[in-house]
């Protein structure tokens, strides 16, 4: 099953506040960007002393919408005082994973946020309905909020073309376990320099990849990592960005899109158990 199929069939098992439809207006202090932008300064994003998401994510729809933006999945990890199958785990790694380039006008991600000075941001829904978003830390190139159902958002400024975003989220592995809620937590790099993305040296680059989740997505498509790395000078590791793409294109096994059904295993034969009990007694 194709990777899109198999999101609309995880529409009914996560929430996510990943996301919002609407757009804010933009902050009345971010003064306009010159046409054909292309960078972000950090002066201009954190006026109160810290990082101002209504400032980046207008600042970001300002910029120059040709500009090739290129987001990496580089963590992905799933948590529960419950059991976590491992089938969900790997379905839910192929879902997130993310190493794909698009244009800034294509890229609608940055929309439908508030922030009132460093204490709280709000997110608009496409349905005009808010949340509201408690500032828990803050510099002036990085914020963390929380929400009061333990939802929680990160930014990060990395430079003038690339950010980090970490979002926890609560999922679900409907139907088959007992709607016991499964946190979620999906860090990604974006990055809108336009430079080529051909290889990512593990793990000293800004797009280094967590090796589990890489492990995870090549078990959801019954392949293995190996076809994923070359060797770079000394020990270390390269990850081929086309041949990860390509496994993430690869359909996800049916077996991840179904609930296991359990099977008790076969009776012992009498005679086992009577020998069994015999020397049990000796």
């Amino acid at each position: 099953m194709k990777k899109t199929n198999a999101l609309l069939l995880l529409t009914i098992f996560t929430l996510c506040a990943c996301s919002r439809g609407k757009a804010s207006a933009p902050a009345a202090f971010l003064p306009s960007p010159p046409p054909n932008r292309t960078t972000l300064e950090l002066d201009s994003l954190a006026p109160a002393g810290c990082l101002n998401l209504a400032n980046y994510f207008s600042g970001i729809n300002a910029l120059d919408p040709a500009l090739l933006v290129t987001e990496v999945s580089t963590d992905f990890d799933l948590k529960s005082t419950w059991a976590i199958r491992a089938n969900f785990r790997q379905l839910m790694a192929y879902t997130n994973f993310r190493l794909s380039s698009r244009p800034l006008a294509d890229f609608h991600e940055f929309q439908g946020v508030m922030q009132t000075d460093c204490e709280t941001i709000t997110t608009v829904g496409a349905d005009g309905a808010e949340e509201v978003y408690k500032v828990k830390n803050f510099s002036r190139d990085s914020i963390t909020a929380e929400h009061e159902d333990g939802r929680s958002l990160h930014y990060q400024w990395l430079g003038p073309e690339r950010m980090r975003v970490e979002l926890k989220y609560s999922v679900y592995d409907l139907p088959c376990t007992k709607g016991n809620p499964i946190w979620a937590r999906l860090t990604r790099v974006v990055d809108w320099s336009g430079a080529p993305l051909t290889e990512i040296p593990l793990p000293e680059s800004p797009f280094a990849v967590n090796e589990e989740l890489l492990q995870h997505l090549a078990e959801s498509v019954g392949r293995t990592t190996a076809e994923l790395f070359a060797e770079g000078p000394g020990s270390a590791r390269i990850l081929l960005v086309e041949k990860a793409r390509e496994m993430a294109a690869l359909p996800v096994k049916e077996e991840l899109l179904a609930c296991e059904i359990y099977s008790p295993p076969p009776p012992i034969p009498e005679e086992e158990v009577s020998a069994f009990s015999s020397r049990t007694l000796e």
